[in-house]
């Protein structure tokens, strides 16, 4: 063995990036609660075409542990943000409706919604809620607010014949709901809106 070849095999073999992997995921995961995990990861991925591959290796395993409640973290935030837009977008079509129909129309709404969470489909009439009074159930102009519900009680439709009163004008407005997709919408000539 000559000189050159002893030096070499005395010499041991590291692999930095490796190595600066498992110890940023170990930090991440310790220290920041799997705030740069993600970073450690994607070094000892790299470092893992390196050879030794033990410090890349660790890096991976612990990387990937601190990045899951990194993820898991944002989904639930992500998961959080959608559901309250949706709640939003219920609340603000709801506001729409008060100013369109009148507030008649929510609190028939919300009896539905009622009915239909105890009963798994809306009622077949309004009659069915039995907690109306005949001016309960008109719209801003002291119109009958018309109900409609689909074959499988699924979905309805708020009507109001509008400021002239009368069925299939311009100005009508009407509020649909499906409960099984919770979509909605509120069309009148004045606003549209829904998902």
């Amino acid at each position: 063995m000559n000189d050159q070849q002893q030096q070499q095999s005395n010499q041991i073999e590291t692999n930095g990036l490796g190595l600066a992997g498992f110890i940023v995921s170990l930090v991440g995961l310790i220290v920041c609660g799997g705030l740069i995990s993600p970073i450690g990861l994607i070094m000892s991925l790299i470092a893992l075409g390196k050879r030794p591959k033990g410090f890349a290796i660790a890096g991976i395993v612990i990387g990937i542990i601190g990045s899951l409640w990194f993820f898991l973290f944002f989904f639930v935030i992500g998961l959080s943000a959608i559901l309250a837009l949706v709640g939003l977008g219920m609340a603000a079509a709801f506001i729409a409706v008060a100013s369109q129909i009148g507030q008649n129309a929510i609190n028939i709404h919300t009896d539905i919604e009622g009915y239909y969470d105890a009963n798994g489909q809306a009622p077949a009439s309004l009659s069915v809620l039995g907690t109306f009074t005949p001016a309960e159930l008109e719209d801003n102009w002291g119109t009958p607010i018309r109900y409609e519900v689909s074959p499988d009680g699924q979905e309805i439709w708020l009507r109001s014949d509008g400021e002239d009163g009368v069925q299939g004008t311009g100005d009508d407005i009407e509020f649909y709901r499906n409960f099984q997709t919770d979509k909605f919408r509120l069309t009148s000539d004045k606003v549209n809106f829904g998902n």
